[in-house]
């Protein structure tokens, strides 16, 4: 009796020391994979489906294995997977990975494993406003980053809308891009109208009866009189020196003739005489002098007269501001009346 039991108690025993036993190795950190061996497994596992052309399955375990244990080889991998199964789109973002990691060094290849799948892909080259980003078929393009975009925009061949979003403003397009081609695409952002700024509306405070006056009308009657003061000072200044010109022609006459009798008669002077050549001669050098000194006076005259009338014509605006001002009718929110202006 007591051997069964004590048998018994062994077969009821043992299972439970077994179990304890191999939960206590599994959880042992000898035994315990890391991320590089699990990496590791599914990288060889996908090897063998590759090579077997399940290429599918292959891309699965790559995936799981870049998950795990990111490398650049893996990179490559899932490309020519994704080549298989019609992903170019995936390739190419895969591939230009594969080229900018340090540690690619199969890069020949992958160069022209890139070139295959840019073959199989249409390209919309987008210009657009700075800042600006894209959706294709309504789908986001994160990896295009902002505009100005460096590369163009990889799209299945066929039809695709593509979007263009700035802030609020949108602006799309339907573009067909067959396989191996580029597309240009002009989504550019006209710049926004921005509004001239209102200024506020001039105020009359009624209380203190502030007036602006406007642009006086008086200044019409000013210039007109301006106008006529100068050119009358201008014309009679004209006129004069017109007439000192005409005695300068009058008195070099009288001159010529006293020249000529002086030249006949072989003498300078009338002296104790009063014959009919030397009364003659007498009043034609009378008529010089006389015609001479006019002429003088009248280049005088004339050249004041000019200066005269050209000073007024320019000074005049400013003396009739400052010294008498100007007055017109005003008419302003419950005030009439007349607004004078000056200058001080």
């Amino acid at each position: 009796m007591k051997i069964q039991t004590l048998f018994s108690r062994k077969i009821l025993l043992y299972p439970t020391f077994a179990c304890t036993f191999l939960f206590a190795l599994g959880a042992s950190p000898a035994f315990a994979e890391t991320p590089q061996q699990i990496a590791e497994a599914h990288f060889k596992t996908g090897l063998k489906l590759y090579d077997q052309s399940s290429y599918e399955a292959a891309r699965l375990e790559f995936l799981q294995a870049q998950s795990v244990y990111p490398r650049a080889a893996l990179l490559r991998n899932l490309a020519l997977c994704e080549l298989k199964t019609n992903r170019p789109l995936e390739a190419i973002q895969h591939l230009r990975a594969y080229l900018a990691d340090p540690e690619a060094d199969k890069r020949e290849l992958a160069k022209k494993n890139l070139e295959e799948a840019l073959a199989r892909t249409g390209h919309v080259n987008v210009q657009a406003t700075d800042g600006t980003t894209l959706a294709v078929d309504g789908k986001p393009q994160p990896q295009q980053g902002n505009a100005p975009f460096k590369e163009a925009l990889d799209v299945l061949p066929g039809k695709h809308g593509i979007e263009a979003r700035l802030g609020n403003r949108t602006r799309s397009i339907e573009v067909d891009a067959p396989a191996g081609s580029t597309v240009e695409v002009d989504l550019r952002f006209e710049p926004p109208v921005v509004a001239p700024e209102k200024t506020a509306p001039s105020v009359v405070l009624s209380s203190m009866r502030t007036l602006t006056p406007p642009p006086v009308e008086a200044e019409r009657g000013s210039n007109n009189a301006r106008y006529l003061v100068s050119g009358s000072l201008v014309a009679l200044g004209v006129v004069g020196v017109g007439l000192g010109i005409g005695f300068t022609a009058a008195a070099n006459s009288a001159a010529s003739d006293v020249a000529e009798a002086k030249a006949t008669s072989g003498t300078y002077a009338c002296t104790g005489t009063t014959g009919g050549d030397c009364s003659s001669r007498k009043g034609n050098e009378d008529a010089r002098a006389r015609d001479s000194n006019i002429a003088m006076g009248m280049y005088i005259g004339g050249g004041v007269l000019l200066a005269a009338g050209v000073t007024t014509y320019f000074v005049w605006p400013k003396l009739v501001k400052q010294q008498l001002g100007s007055v017109a009718p005003w008419i302003g929110k419950d005030v009439a009346g007349f607004a004078y202006g000056k200058e001080f």
